[in-house]
C-alpha cells in the first residue's frame, strides 16, 4: 500500500503554477518594453517639417522629419517602463508609460489631426500592437510550461 499526501502534492502544483505565471509575467513586461521602444524608434510618419526641431530641449540635431521614428528627444521612448506586481492573490503585468505620461504620447500612439498641416497623422500603435503580440506569445509560453507540470 502506498501513502500519498495529496495536500502536499496539490500545494506543490499550485506553487509551480504561480512560479510559471510570474515567469511569463516578467517576460511580458521586459519584452513589452523592448518591443514598444523599437516601434517608437521605427514607426515614423515619414512627414517632413519646414524647420528643424533643434530648438526643442534634447532634440536630435538636424531632425527635419518624423523618420525613422517619432521621438525627437528620446523622452517618449525612455518613459516606457514595465512592472510586475504580485499581490499574493493576483499578478498584474504592465508596460508602457507607467510613471510618466505626456499627452503627445497618446496622440502619437492613437493618431491625431495636425492643425498646422491640416492633415490626419496615423497612429504608430506601438503599445497596442505590442500588447497584441505579447498576449499571444504569453498564452503559448504558459501553455507549454503548464503542460510540462
Amino acid at each position: 500500500m502506498a501513502d500519498v499526501n495529496l495536500g502536499a502534492w496539490f500545494r506543490g502544483l499550485v506553487d509551480d503554477i504561480d512560479n510559471a505565471v510570474e515567469e511569463v509575467s516578467e517576460y511580458v513586461a521586459d519584452e513589452g518594453v523592448k518591443r514598444t521602444k523599437q516601434k517608437i524608434e521605427t514607426r515614423g510618419t515619414g512627414n517632413s517639417w519646414a524647420a528643424s526641431w533643434d530648438s526643442m530641449p534634447n532634440a536630435t540635431p538636424g531632425r527635419h522629419s518624423s523618420s525613422p521614428g517619432r521621438d525627437a528627444t528620446g523622452q517618449m521612448k525612455n518613459d516606457v517602463t514595465g512592472q510586475v506586481v504580485n499581490t499574493g492573490r493576483s499578478i498584474e503585468t504592465s508596460f508602457g508609460w507607467i510613471d510618466n505620461y505626456e499627452n503627445y504620447y497618446g496622440a502619437q500612439e492613437n493618431g491625431f489631426n495636425n492643425m498646422q498641416a491640416n492633415k490626419k497623422v496615423e497612429g504608430m500603435y506601438a503599445l497596442s500592437d505590442t500588447a497584441f503580440e505579447i498576449i499571444n506569445e504569453a498564452e503559448k509560453r504558459l501553455d507549454v510550461i503548464l503542460r510540462a507540470l
